[in-house]
């Protein structure tokens, strides 16, 4: 039975050094390990049972050892509106989708939302993908973040439908204290390094203090 059929994608490997090869390798061949090619035709017809095949593109005869299976897998990005999709396909097969979504009041950039969805379909996210979203949800998880991490974590609450009281936009502790008039800034304490974000009564909420009750988790 032939390895492979009509119509697959294969990938030509290095097949100078295979014993008893089916045909010839000649020296042109090298020219093609490394390239994908697709089967035009299965040859049976020698004598002691081994298969070849012919390319299109390309002539000779391919020994099945020094063929494999080319993946034709590929990430496609596309938005519609201010979302982001990134969806990784093996062919014409969808295998897995992820998408980013720009906050309402928020400037839509390609290039951040890219990344996003990216991240989130190849799972290199481990702060988003690691974070129980269902217990935030219902108030039993609270999130520590610093000045540097602030603004992507809320991000990432916006896009997953998370809002402060009645929608408002709350900016970080940090902000507002950068943003201060210098003489204000002399009468108030500096923002501590990190705050607690938690879910109360279905809105975000910050606060310096930790909320032992809840369970924590480390934003990074």
């Amino acid at each position: 039975m032939s390895k492979f059929k009509v119509g697959d994608k294969v990938r030509i490997l290095d097949g100078s050094k295979i014993e008893n090869y089916t045909g010839k390798w000649d020296s042109f061949m090298n020219f093609c390990v490394g390239n994908v090619y697709t089967i035009k035709s299965v040859n049976r017809d020698w004598t002691d049972g081994r298969v070849s095949y012919r390319l299109n593109d390309v002539i000779f005869d391919w020994d099945e050892r020094c063929l494999e299976l080319a993946s034709e897998k590929k990430i496609v990005i596309t938005t519609h509106g201010k979302n982001t999709f990134a969806t990784l396909y093996d062919g014409k097969k969808v295998v897995s989708k992820a998408f980013a979504s720009c906050a309402p009041d928020d400037k839509f950039d390609f290039d951040v939302g890219a990344r996003l969805a990216f991240e989130r379909l190849m799972g290199t996210s481990p702060s988003v993908t690691s974070l129980d979203w269902n217990k935030f949800a219902h108030g039993k998880l609270e999130v520590k973040v610093n000045k540097k991490t602030y603004d992507a974590f809320i991000k990432e609450c916006y896009q997953r439908g998370f809002t402060w009281y009645a929608g408002r936009k709350v900016d970080s502790p940090w902000q507002l204290y950068d943003e201060m008039h210098y003489s204000f800034k002399a009468m108030v304490e500096p923002p501590s390094e990190h705050i607690y974000i938690s879910v109360v009564d279905g809105e975000l909420k910050w606060s310096y203090r930790r909320d032992k009750a809840l369970g924590e988790y480390e934003f990074v």
